[in-house]
């Protein structure tokens, strides 16, 4: 008996996020039954023959970045930056993610010079991280948010 497995699952058994499973879709790269309200479903078969020919890395065997930041030391002070990597962390551990890099920044959104934020592209532009991790999207930057979506691909968690 065939089993059906969620976007999730497919999600987490290839190792890609919900988007390029939507793309992979649309493409016909790996197929997915579409149900009634909208939402996608994969015949087990067909994920399996996938993997089999695609076969990547196992996702929580992947390094990820963790990147965390506030906007002054006032609120690093208040600890508000531990808080925020000590979140990001726990679910991290809840997600089996492996992390090797957690950048801290101190500064402005605004901020173009911001040393780990440098840091991050470097190990994005070099492929030396699977995935960044960051609570909200602000952290990055309170404006065009979607240079870096872009930029990032489907590396990006929020």
């Amino acid at each position: 008996m065939k089993k059906i497995l969620t976007i999730k699952e497919v999600a987490n058994l290839v190792g890609v996020t919900y988007k390029t499973l939507h793309r992979w879709d649309e493409d016909g790269t790996l197929p997915s039954l579409h149900m009634t309200k909208g939402t996608r479903r994969y015949d087990s078969e067909l994920v399996e023959k996938f993997l089999g020919q695609y076969n990547p890395e196992p996702i929580k065997n992947r390094p990820v970045c963790v990147y965390v930041r506030v906007s002054s030391h006032e609120q690093k002070q208040k600890g508000d930056l531990e808080r925020q990597k000590n979140r990001m962390m726990e679910y991290c551990a809840k997600n089996g993610y492996k992390v090797d890099y957690v950048l801290e920044d101190v500064g402005s959104g605004l901020s173009g010079s911001r040393p780990k934020l440098l840091k991050l592209f470097k190990l994005v532009t070099e492929q030396k991280i699977s995935k960044v991790v960051i609570e909200h999207k602000d952290r990055l930057t309170r404006f065009q948010f979607n240079v870096f979506e872009e930029f990032f691909g489907e590396l990006m968690l929020k």
